[in-house]
Order: C-alpha cells, then sequence, then structure tokens
C-alpha cells in the first residue's frame, strides 16, 4: 500500500549539492572549449559537408555560438538559463543578413530567400549544439553520497511511496527505488 508520495522539482538537486547550476553549465563549457568565451559579437559557423554527407560544424565554434546567444539573453546572468531558450532573439541573427541584389541593385527575390534558407539550416544546426551540451554536461554530473546514502529512505519508505519526478529519474534509479 502506498503510504507516501513524493514529488520532486527544482532544488532537489541544489539541495543534495549538486553541482548542477546553470552557471556550472557554462564553466563546464568554458573548460571544454576556452576559446569560446571569448566571442564578443554574433558569430554563426558554416557547416561544413563531410566526406560521408554529415553536416559538420567544430565543437569550439558551437560552443561560442550557445555561450553568446545565453549570454545576450540573460545580460550573463545563468540563472536564467531556462528563461533564455525561450526569449533568444531569433530575429535577429537574420537582421544581420545582406539582401541580394541583382546587376541593377534591384532587390533580387530568389536569391534573398535561398540564402535565407540556407542561414536557417545553419542555424538550426548551430542550435542543436544546445541540447547536445547540455546532454553532455549532465552525464558528467556525479550524484553525492547525501542521496545514495539517505538515512530516511530506508527500504520500508521506499517500498511504501510513489516518486513522482519529471527531472531526477536517473537520481532516483540511482537509489533503487524503482
Amino acid at each position: 500500500m502506498i503510504e507516501n508520495l513524493f514529488l520532486l522539482g527544482n532544488g532537489f538537486d541544489i539541495g543534495h549539492k549538486m553541482n548542477t547550476k546553470y552557471e556550472q553549465f557554462r564553466h563546464w563549457l568554458v573548460s571544454q572549449f576556452p576559446k569560446a568565451a571569448d566571442t564578443p559579437s554574433f558569430c554563426l559557423s558554416e557547416f561544413q559537408m563531410m566526406p560521408d554527407g554529415e553536416e559538420y560544424i567544430c565543437d569550439e565554434d558551437l560552443a561560442s555560438f550557445l555561450i553568446y546567444c545565453i549570454d545576450e539573453t540573460t545580460g550573463g546572468n545563468w540563472e536564467d538559463f531556462e528563461s533564455a531558450l525561450g526569449t533568444i532573439q531569433w530575429e535577429y541573427f537574420f537582421d544581420q543578413l545582406e539582401n541580394i541584389t541583382d546587376r541593377d541593385g534591384n532587390l533580387d527575390f530568389w536569391k534573398t530567400a535561398y540564402a535565407r534558407e540556407d542561414f536557417t539550416k545553419t542555424l538550426s544546426i548551430n542550435s542543436r549544439a544546445f541540447a547536445e551540451f547540455f546532454s553532455e554536461w549532465i552525464s558528467t554530473i556525479e550524484y553525492p553520497d547525501s542521496i545514495l546514502e539517505n538515512a530516511f529512505l530506508t527500504d520500508s519508505v521506499k517500498a511504501t511511496s510513489f516518486f513522482l519526478t519529471f527531472n531526477y529519474t536517473s537520481a532516483l534509479l540511482n537509489l533503487n527505488l524503482s
């Protein structure tokens, strides 16, 4: 019979002294890609087509793009990382594109449209770095003994409890709660 319901949400990780603050993510990015923090202005790297057909952008450039976007959106305050993901001014990047004109100086709508389409593809490849780097960083997080050896979570409590979480499935699996 279920006697306890535990809802685990924001703060569970910090409460257990895990280094999971978003500023730690930025520190990890800079430790992996030291030049990435030195991007003073927007720079979107073009992809290179690899022999196998894969579109590739070097990780240092992708990290620079990520750090630039979040720093610009949050004013350097990575505590606002989640909000920043929803408020990045993507149209700003398109404003940086030049319109293409024909020989007479008139706007060439087709070439401009193709250039913007190519740019959108490049922007998409660059923005995938957000999830990829975040996933890499999360996989480096170690669970402290305070989670694994929590005296409160006795076998009896575990057996009579239900745990609802959206963010901490791995932490709970390490506690053998499944």
